[in-house]
This record gives C-alpha cells, structure tokens and sequence, in this order.
C-alpha cells in the first residue's frame, strides 16, 4: 500500500462520522501493518531498534562462521547443545526457534561484558528484540516464555527467557558497580588531596611563625616529596608564607 495510508487514517480520525466504501480485508491488514510500523513507536526509537537488530544479525553471521570453522576443523563441541548450525543461523529471525534465547543472551554479553556497552545500549538491544518478536505473529510469541524440548516449538518471547532475563540483571548489576566504585575512586583521591593540602599548609604557618627569616625544607608524605618555602620578610605584611610542589612519584 502507498505511503499516504497513515496519512489516510489520521484523515479519518480528524473528520468522525465520514462514510467511506468498506475496504478488503487484504487492505485493512495491510492498513493495520503499516499503521502498527509507523505508530507503535517513535521514529528515532524504529531507527535505534533497527540498527540493534542488524548489528545482531552480524554478530550471529560472525558466530555461524566461527562455528563451522570449529566443525570443519574437528574441534567444534556440542557440549551446549548447539549441533544444528543451520536452525543457529536463523534464531535472530522475524519467527524465533529453540536457539533465539541463548543467542541473544550471547549477544547481551557480547556487547554489555566484552565490549563494556552502557546499560542503555544492551537494554536498546533488548528491547530491540523482544519487540520484533512481540508483533510477529499475533499473540503467539508475547507472554512468558517456552520452549517445549521434545520438539523445538518456542512459545512467548525469547527476550523473556530467563537466559536473556538473567543476563539483562547481570548487566544492571555491572553497571552498577562500576559506578560505584567510580564514585569511591573520585572520593579517596579528592579526601588524600585535602588531606596533605591541610598539612602542608599548617607545618608552613607554624615554620613562618618560628623558624628563620627565609628558608625550605622538604615535607614527604606517602608518595609525594613536597618543597616548601616560606618568608617573614615582606615588607608591611608581618609574614608571607608560599609553598611549592615538586611532587615526585614513589
């Protein structure tokens, strides 16, 4: 259908009681597609997604290739399950199948723990994915998720597996220790730097009070030798104290 249906349906939506032929059933499904494409989400947000979801593909492409290298080369294992190569290399598809929760879950760590990505970005790729899978075939892959073992048939969405739940915890968790650590990194550094800016300054107030007219001497304290001058000789002033660093590391 042309580009102008969504135009067509907010027409329609601004001029109530407006009669119009009643369409074909092919054409209000393809109306009803194209409106849930346009939509559903924000422009930016479709444009994100998509980008998300290619990404994906490729790095599936790059963990097919490793696999049939592996396998050609007599060193590929099937300990996790994974023997079917060519159903692997469709679990990133519109209709997921039995692989699509633990190859997103792959990515999730390709991505959150290799590549040290924020949380939003794995959480974009997230999203990305349980979207496509949410309106790709009627209800059948919304809701909690299943796959029945005996024959392969994924039920619900593989982004709500507990593989790719798990994984999307696990990545919030990382996030938030980094950021704490951060913050404790920023306050040891900024207490250390008070601390020796203090002492620094009270040894030189004490020496300009009591020692000689003119005068340095060394201060080392943990990692750091400090040379500090002082003078009580400025005219007018009574003392003038300057200190000077000359940090050199341990």
């Amino acid at each position: 259908m042309a580009r102008g249906t969504t135009k067509k349906i907010a027409a329609a939506v601004n001029k109530p009681g407006r009669k119009a032929a009643t369409a074909s059933a092919s054409a209000l499904q393809e109306q009803r597609e194209e409106a849930r494409q346009t939509l559903l989400k924000a422009k930016a947000t479709r444009s994100q997604y998509t980008g998300h979801l290619e990404r994906g593909r490729r790095f599936l492409a790059d963990v097919i290739e490793q696999k049939k290298t592996a396998q050609a080369e007599g060193t590929h294992s099937q300990a996790d399950g994974e023997s079917d190569i060519d159903a692997y290399s469709h679990a990133f598809d519109i209709i997921p199948n039995k692989y699509s929760a633990s190859a997103l879950e792959l990515f999730l760590v390709q991505k959150g723990l290799t590549e040290g990505r924020s949380l939003s970005t794995t959480w974009g790729i997230f999203s990305a994915f349980k979207d496509m899978w949410k309106n790709a075939k009627g209800e059948t892959y919304r809701g909690p998720y299943h796959c029945d073992e005996a024959t392969g048939v994924v039920t619900g969405n593989p982004a709500l597996s507990a593989a790719a739940q798990d994984m999307m915890e696990v990545l919030k968790n990382n996030e938030g220790a980094d950021s704490a650590a951060a913050v404790r990194s920023r306050t040891t550094v900024r207490t250390g730097l008070l601390v020796r800016f203090s002492l620094v300054r009270s040894m030189v107030l004490a020496s300009a009070r009591t020692g000689p007219e003119d005068g340095s001497w060394f201060l080392v304290i943990p990692n750091r030798s400090v040379l500090v001058r002082h003078s009580r000789t400025v005219p007018n002033r009574g003392f003038d104290t300057s200190t000077s660093f000359a940090s050199t590391s341990s």
